[in-house]
């Protein structure tokens, strides 16, 4: 018996969803390096990427330091990434196992992440529906550094 391969488009997707939670990562970063330093951009990613987590982490010490109504943007946007982030960890950290409930050799594989949950792999309908999600995040990350660092 041959082993399946694992399909390509779960490669891709994960590949996207990784590059995609990346910049939002950069994003989030940027955006508590402007609240504490009124500056839009640095080169210095030691304080954006220097640890697991820096990122977010930076943003919420600068949360008391913004204006309401952008603190308010803020801290929804670090929500709404909340469940995306934890989807990236889980698929970026999850192994192949073979589902043994499926004799067919369209789709014999499972997820099994961290914890010990099962999923599927990645489709078009999930990843794109997660990259878009991501992207407009980071979108909205930039639109709020924007403003921050302009008052």
């Amino acid at each position: 018996m041959t082993t399946p391969l694992v399909p390509d488009e779960h490669y891709l997707w994960l590949g996207r969803i990784s590059a995609s939670y990346g910049m939002l990562d950069v994003q989030i970063g940027l955006l508590g390096h402007a609240a504490i330093t009124g500056e839009k951009y640095t080169e210095d990613w030691s304080k954006l990427a220097g640890s697991p987590g820096a990122a977010v982490k930076l943003c919420e010490r600068a949360l008391p330091g913004m204006p309401a109504d952008l603190a308010d943007r803020a801290q929804e946007l670090l929500e709404a990434a909340k469940p995306l982030r934890l989807r990236r960890h889980q698929l970026s950290h999850s192994v192949f196992v073979m589902d043994p409930t499926d004799d067919g050799p369209s789709a014999p594989w499972l997820l099994k992440d961290p914890k010990g949950s099962e999923g599927q792999l990645l489709e078009a309908v999930e990843g794109e529906a997660v990259v878009r999600a991501i992207n407009r995040l980071s979108r909205e990350a930039s639109e709020i550094r924007a403003a921050v660092s302009s008052r």
